[in-house]
Order: structure tokens, then sequence, then C-alpha cells
């Protein structure tokens, strides 16, 4: 942030309205899901919206996936401020997780399958009453879930802080 200074509201503002984001309508139809109409959504709602359409703008090879609204929303109602929530998100992102990870959901399906069979190794109860019952396409479901919004999305803050 302190290297690329202006970065971000260039990213913001360099954008005419007639070359609006490709990706403006899932981030617009994802920000009210973010923080489940609390009242969070009207304190950090355009913050958001700020942080991922410049993030897209910023990484074209990924652009905008589900999962990351989650993740920015908890950043920003973590650091309260926009652009240091933008570069942590950029960070964790780009330098923390796998390239693959996000760019084509390649990253979070492999670590979902390496979950399930962990389960069915380590828990072998538990994987057999899941198997038995059916709810193995649920429980990739879930894990998807989770891997894709990093677990914040699904955990209490104070837990996903840890």
């Amino acid at each position: 942030m302190l290297q690329n200074k202006g970065y971000y509201n260039n990213l913001l503002r360099n954008y005419p309205k007639e070359m609006p984001s490709i990706y403006e309508k899932a981030i617009d139809d994802d920000i009210p899901r973010t923080f489940h109409n609390s009242s969070d959504e009207i304190l950090y709602s355009k913050k958001l919206k700020h942080i991922l359409i410049a993030y897209s703008r910023r990484n074209i090879s990924i652009g905008y996936c589900q999962g990351f609204n989650f993740i920015a929303g908890f950043i920003l109602k973590t650091v309260h401020n926009e652009e240091e929530a933008f570069w942590l998100f950029v960070q964790i992102i780009e330098s923390i997780l796998p390239l693959n990870y996000f760019s084509n959901a390649f990253g979070v399906l492999v670590d979902s399958a390496l979950i399930s069979e962990l389960i069915k190794e380590y828990l072998p109860d538990m994987y057999v009453f899941i198997h038995n019952k059916g709810f193995e396409v649920h429980i990739t479901n879930l894990l998807y879930k989770w891997l894709l919004s990093l677990f914040v999305e699904s955990f209490n803050e104070k837990l996903t802080l840890l």
C-alpha cells in the first residue's frame, strides 16, 4: 500500500461509468448476502463493493469469484479502512493462497477432495455414516463453501480470527 500510493483510487476512478466491471452485477448480488441484511450492510456495503470492483480490475485473470465477498467483508469489518482492507485482500489472494486456488477453483476442489479422503481415513465411522446416508454430495458442498470463503462465512468471527 505504501509503495503504491494512489493505486487503489486509480482502480476505482479511471474507469468511466460506460465501462463497468463485468463482475459488477455478481458483486451487487453477493453484497446483501455478505452481511445478511444486518446493520453492517449499511456501514460496509459501498466500501465492500469498491474493494471487490477494484480487485476485479487489478487481477483480470481471476476477476471476481463467489466467496470473495465474505473474505473481503470480514477483512473490512476487522480493519475498518477500505484501502487497507483492499491490500490485505490482495495479499491473501495473491501471496498466501496457491495461484490456482480461485482462478479456476481447482485448488478449492482439490482441497475438498483431500479433506473428504482424510475423513475417510481418520474418521471412518463418520465417513461410513455420511456415505450410507447419501450425504457425500452435501459434505463436498459444505467443504467447498467453507474453503471458498476461507471459513469466514461459516464460523463465528472470533473463531475465524484464531
